[in-house]
């Protein structure tokens, strides 16, 4: 009998050993999936960041004003979004700049007339140019701005890492240098706004003068030399501005 209690309490033993052998290596198994977890999810973000890098590089030769920005999302999970941020952000200022540029470009190619009948029309034309380059030139200063970039971002609720490289990779502490291209675009709308009202002034003072005047072989002639004198002071005025404004 005191055999087979020594036998029993043997085999217990080597049960209990059996069980401390399995759960050690039960939790070693569990401390290398986690180790393996660790470095499989950082070598995942590494390599989403590697990828977003190299797509902000590609962005980064592209022509404002001219190419696509919105290309193919190549980043997954938040890095998607911090991606797609920056994409959207360069979209909406490149197609801001190409709306300035056209503009620009059917205001060169704008052909005027002394004819009567048609001054109204240009003048209304020619508002209609300085109102949408006006709006245009807003959009780009309120783009150009710490405040609007930073609330870009924010929009995603994203942890403070994506937001630290969002603004790292969109060039965080730039703030002054912002603020300076902010003013540049203040004086140059004032001054682009000058010369579109001066342009308006001649076409107002022609289209209430119409009695006074007559367009022959495309020039105007007044039929005194008072209100002659105070077109050319509007025009003198006008071409001030332009001169101002092609020397900046």
């Amino acid at each position: 009998m005191k055999k087979e209690k020594e036998n029993v309490q043997e085999n217990e033993g080597k049960k209990k050993n059996t069980k401390k052998v399995v759960a050690i290596v039960i939790a070693v198994i569990l401390v290398i999936a986690i180790i393996v977890g660790i470095i499989v999810v950082k070598f995942l973000d590494a390599r989403q960041q590697i990828i977003l890098l190299d797509e902000v590089g590609v962005l980064s030769q592209k022509v404002v004003g001219q190419d696509e920005y919105n290309t193919e999302i190549k980043t997954t999970g938040d890095y998607a979004k911090v991606e797609r941020t920056i994409k959207n952000y360069l979209q909406t200022y490149s197609d801001t700049i190409k709306n300035i540029t056209d503009i620009s470009q059917s205001l060169t190619e704008f052909e005027t007339s002394t004819e009567k009948d048609q001054l109204e029309a240009q003048r209304n034309e020619i508002e209609q140019y300085k109102n949408d380059l006006s709006q245009e030139i807003d959009i780009l200063t309120e783009m150009t701005s710490q405040e609007y970039i930073d609330n870009e971002i924010a929009k995603e609720n994203l942890s403070q890492k994506y937001v630290d490289i969002y603004k790292k990779l969109m060039g965080e502490n730039i703030e002054g240098d912002l603020q300076e291209i902010q003013a540049e675009m203040t004086e140059n709308k004032e001054k682009i706004i000058d010369v579109f009202d001066a342009l308006l002034a001649t076409y107002d003072y022609l289209i209430e003068h119409q009695d006074g005047w007559v367009s022959e072989d495309g020039q105007l002639l007044f039929y005194n030399t008072q209100e002659l004198n105070e077109y050319n002071q509007l025009v003198q005025e006008l071409q001030t501005k332009a001169m101002q404004l092609s020397l900046m």
